[in-house]
């Protein structure tokens, strides 16, 4: 069960950097959606 949990977990990760790259990539860096995407990372590592 944990290592399904933690794939899933990866997983959810990495969608938020992609997401986190289209936003760069529009110039958006700056933006509420980046910084709340970037927090959902962070709280994800602390898990």
């Amino acid at each position: 069960m944990l290592l399904t949990e933690l794939r899933r977990q990866q997983q959810l990760e990495n969608e938020l950097r992609n997401v986190l790259s289209l936003l760069e990539d529009k110039g958006l860096s700056q933006g509420y959606a980046y910084q709340n995407i970037s927090h959902l990372i962070w709280a994800c590592e602390q898990i």
